[in-house]
């Protein structure tokens, strides 16, 4: 003998079946057909460039760059200690010790990481970029 919980589900069950078959009459398996959407003009990898254009650097090709990079004002900010690390990416192993009284310029922002301007401390008539973390510079007030 069924129980009153168990001819509810059957009851659900036949009405499922029923609405498959008022929907597709003859047929009650899933269609394998692709989706395809008419409007998509996608022809390959979608790349995201940076906002901040750093192609002026003499290493701006070694410097790593991302698509969700926030950009800054150029901001310029003093080093917070005498000496502080210039990374080609946030977090990198290589790394240019940095000495300058002259600060550096911001112009990205990514996570904890800035990205910056600053002159070649051993030809000042270069100009470098990289990635400094957010310790090692004084952010100005508004």
């Amino acid at each position: 003998m069924l129980k009153r919980g168990s001819i509810l589900v059957l009851l659900g069950t036949c009405a499922l079946i029923a609405a498959c078959d008022k929907n597709n009459p003859g047929d009650n398996s899933f269609s394998a057909q692709p989706v395809s959407n008419t409007n998509a003009t996608l022809t390959g990898a979608q790349v995201v460039k940076p906002a901040v254009d750093i192609s002026a650097a003499d290493n701006a090709s070694a410097v790593k760059r991302f698509g969700d990079e926030v950009p800054v004002p150029p901001t310029t900010m003093q080093l917070a200690s005498n000496t502080v690390m210039i990374r080609s990416a946030p977090g990198a192993e290589d790394a240019t010790a940095l000495t300058t009284s002259d600060g550096v310029t911001a112009l990205a922002r990514e996570g904890d990481w800035y990205l910056v301007f600053y002159s070649d401390p051993s030809n000042t008539q270069k100009t470098l970029a990289g990635w400094i973390y957010k310790d090692g510079v004084v952010v100005p007030r508004p």
